[in-house]
């Protein structure tokens, strides 16, 4: 036959059924035909890169170019795929450059594709780079195509992507869809993730209710996990599990994920119940069910227990992994046994599971909490040693560590050379403990100045406490114009009511209520100032007038007045100029009053703040500050023991 389908038809069935001998064969006889086609060239394209020959691809493309053909979009999604499947990430992106320079668009494919990449890409620069594709499409074509969405949305939540998640999942809103069971579970799980419990409600009622579909295990686990996280174990995710138990077949996943719920809870009589359920239905325990169960008892302290399911767990074949031992070893941390935390980390090493950043957090934050600064160090040094990048998780309790110590120097310089290194690892977390470990050791000038600090902190994520947006004065309060906050912090990370909240506090406390008044105009040029309590204002107001601070007072008036977040008359009409201020108690347990005529050696900056961000309202600082006098008298290694200090190295 002489006909050029024919010949690419029987082609790709050669191809796609793996036959390479044949399909070369065919390939030959195409030629010799005179029939060879753009489409030919394509599928003995699908055939090199499913086998990783970028070698033989890139032959077939001069050879295309020969024949008088230009690449299409498929051919550049056939090469892009085979680089993201073998993980060939810088040819990926030159594929992509070229795809560009061809002037081709980018099709549902070469998306899906880019989520794959996102994936499976081993840095958070590279995975965002891939997820950038989501800003140059309409979320409406997303949407529109399921296996892209499925794509879109598991990409995005395994990524932490929040604001694409919550864009696409809006797109699916005002689409009209008709997901199939499979969408369900993973729109649930989007919405989970956002911590949105009221829309995982409406698309299970919108699933089973009215479009009568029959969810399946893993829809059902999406939907439990959801109320779970939102703290409803057994008021709704319990008793959805009962309704649906005998129609939808629970599995171990389904187990796995009520046992978690038990664990965050505390409540390790209802995980032993579910694991005794499950044991009777002839399930077999996994890797997730048997940690979760671990864990549950560990939090709750039983370590009798927690070790009594891990050995059970080794005997009956399924080895523990790092977030087994992670359980097991934050257990420990909790109760203050830490050399046994350490031996159970000496097990974990000796086999050949590698800490990870989550482990040394918790045995960081175990030995800071009981005081064990020299251990804290020494894990500081492996960390290093390990080559594992420190996480925002783990600055602040390295700033907490030296605050204790009364070295809170050295705390600033350590974020300082992390800065420098570019490691993405701030957050506000780790400003709002800065500023506790700079309060609690009575260096109130020290805590204002991290709000310039923060300005020179590379890739940090903008923080979310605060209100979303200002009152009608927020803008005249403003000390500087957008183009200058861009100059002055094109990376950096700005302040939020986490942050602001308790600076202002400390501030107060410290009797610098001018400096505390500066703290307050960021809050409202940031449009944050809801988030900050009504006694601090009310605080702020009284020391401004005790200190005679006039025109500053007037202008705090007129913005809480003007404000569209704040109930201005229930601020005002509370306040009494008269009154002395009160003797404030910081948040960070520092009750002291900054004597200026005293301490004239010591000056605050006049620092103008202005940050052209947006924010989310949230005021929740749950961070325990220590004071300064702790123990100094930090236990040794030698304590632990050296079999597992030699087993660690």
């Amino acid at each position: 036959f002489h006909d050029a389908t024919l010949y690419n038809c029987m082609l790709d069935i050669l191809v796609s059924s793996n036959r390479s001998e044949a399909a070369h064969e065919h390939l030959a006889a195409a030629k010799t035909a005179g029939v060879v086609n753009l489409v030919t060239f394509n599928t003995i394209l699908k055939l090199y890169c499913s086998k990783g020959d970028f070698a033989a691809s890139r032959r077939t493309l001069t050879e295309m170019s020969d024949s008088g053909f230009s690449p299409d979009c498929a051919t550049f999604n056939c090469l892009l795929g085979g680089a993201v499947d073998f993980g060939k990430f810088p040819r990926a992106w030159e594929i992509l450059d070229d795809m560009k320079t061809a002037g081709i668009k980018h099709d549902n494919y070469t998306i899906s594709t880019l989520m794959k990449l996102a994936k499976k890409a081993t840095s958070q620069q590279e995975a965002e780079r891939a997820l950038k594709v989501l800003d140059q499409v309409e979320h409406l074509q997303i949407v529109q195509d399921e296996v892209l969405l499925n794509a879109v949305l598991d990409t995005c939540i395994q990524r932490r992507q929040h604001d694409n998640l919550r864009k696409v999942l809006e797109a699916s809103e005002k689409a009209a869809l008709e997901p199939s069971v499979q969408t369900y579970g993973v729109m649930i799980k989007g919405w989970s993730t956002l911590r949105q419990t009221s829309k995982c409600r409406a698309l299970w009622k919108d699933m089973t209710e009215v479009h009568g579909l029959e969810p399946k295990s893993i829809t059902l686990s999406c939907m439990l996990d959801a109320l779970i996280l939102a703290q409803q174990l057994h008021e709704e995710a319990l008793p959805l599990f009962r309704k649906w138990q005998n129609t939808v077949e629970p599995n171990i996943v389904t187990y796995g994920v009520l046992i978690k719920g038990c664990g965050m809870i505390g409540d390790c009589k209802q995980a032993v119940e579910l694991y005794d359920e499950l044991k009777a239905a002839g399930l077999a325990m996994n890797l997730m069910s048997y940690s979760a169960l671990i864990n549950a008892h560990a939090k709750a302290g039983l370590m009798v227990q927690a070790n009594k399911f891990l050995k059970e767990m080794i005997s009956s074949g399924c080895p523990p992994n790092v977030i087994t031992y992670s359980a097991m070893i934050k257990g420990y941390c909790i109760k203050g046994d830490l050399e046994s935390a350490f031996e159970v980390l000496g097990t974990m090493v000796n086999e050949g599971l590698k800490p990870d950043t989550v482990l040394f957090n918790t045995l960081l934050d175990g030995c800071v909490r009981h005081s064990r600064f020299q251990l804290a160090e020494y894990l500081i040094e492996e960390m290093d040693k390990e080559g594992i990048e420190p996480s925002a998780f783990t600055l602040s309790i390295l700033v907490k560590l030296w605050g204790k110590r009364g070295n809170v120097e050295k705390a600033f310089d350590f974020v300082r050379s992390v800065a420098q290194r570019g490691l993405p690892a701030f957050d506000m977390q780790v400003a709002t403990s800065l500023v506790a470990a700079a309060f609690s050791n009575n260096s109130p000038a020290l805590a204002l100045s991290v709000l310039n600090e923060m300005k020179s902190w590379p890739g940090a994520k903008h923080g979310g406490g605060g209100g979303g947006g200002g009152g009608k004065g927020s803008k005249a309060a403003a000390t500087a114009t957008a183009a200058t906050v861009a100059a002055a912090a094109p990376q950096g990370l700005a302040p939020d009511a986490t942050l602001l909240g308790p600076l202002l506090t400390g501030l107060l406390s410290a009797g610098a209520a001018k400096e505390a008044f500066s703290v307050g105009m960021t809050a409202f040029e940031l449009g944050v100032e809801a988030g900050i309590y009504e006694n601090t204002w009310r605080a702020l107001l009284r020391s401004l007038a005790y200190e005679k601070h006039h025109e500053e007072l007037t202008e705090l008036k007129g913005l809480i007045t003007n404000s569209t977040k704040l109930p201005c008359a229930h601020i005002l009409g509370q306040e009494d100029a008269s009154d002395r201020p009160h003797h404030y108690q910081s948040k960070f347990g520092s009750r002291y009053r900054y004597d200026h005529a005293a301490n004239d050696n010591r000056t605050f900056h006049n620092y103008n703040y202005n940050y052209n961000s947006t924010s989310n309202n949230n005021n929740n600082n749950n961070d325990k500050h220590v004071a300064p006098h702790a123990s100094k008298s930090p236990g040794g290694f030698a304590h632990v023991g050296r079999r597992t200090q030699a087993s660690f190295r």
